[in-house]
């Protein structure tokens, strides 16, 4: 993880109106070197975020809060993913992962990366990001980070 807050002048590289206000939060943007194979497990942000990739194969899946929040025992089930190793097809394919069978009643939006794709990530939509090979990805966080250490959202400070 290498930190961007030195590369941005405050307020001089986004517009101030993108993401209804949210300003660019430099401090928490960075640039991510990963290694195949590797996993971010599924949480959430509490701040939206825009992931852009440079180089390599991701893939990600993205769970949305109105089905993820709903039901705090489904919450539960789908974050003990965080820890399980497999890769996405195994743990989010269909049929989705046995052991956990909230997987099988919430929405999941699936896809990959290549270079030059960038993904709009959701304040608070659940994710799960996959280097399938190495990879260089700008993460781009917008917003202050003011949520408390909720497990709830699978987040700390």
């Amino acid at each position: 993880r290498l930190d961007l807050e030195p590369c941005f002048e405050p307020q001089s590289c986004m517009p101030s109106g993108l993401l209804g206000g949210h300003a660019l939060n430099a401090r928490d943007s960075c640039i991510f070197v990963t290694s195949q194979g590797l996993r971010t497990g599924l949480h959430s942000d509490e701040r939206h975020g825009v992931l852009l990739h440079v180089s390599g194969a991701k893939s990600f899946v993205l769970i949305p809060p109105e089905d993820s929040d709903a039901d705090p025992a489904a919450l539960a089930q789908l974050l003990q993913l965080r820890g399980t190793p497999g890769d996405h097809e195994t743990l989010y394919g269909d049929p989705p992962h046995g052991s956990v069978p909230a997987l099988r009643r919430v929405r999941r939006f699936q896809g990959s990366l290549r270079p030059g794709d960038g993904l709009f990530i959701p304040q608070r939509w659940l994710h799960d990001i996959e280097s399938k090979t190495a990879t260089i990805s700008a993460s781009l966080r917008f917003g202050n980070w003011d949520a408390p250490n909720d497990p709830k959202f699978g987040i700390q400070q």
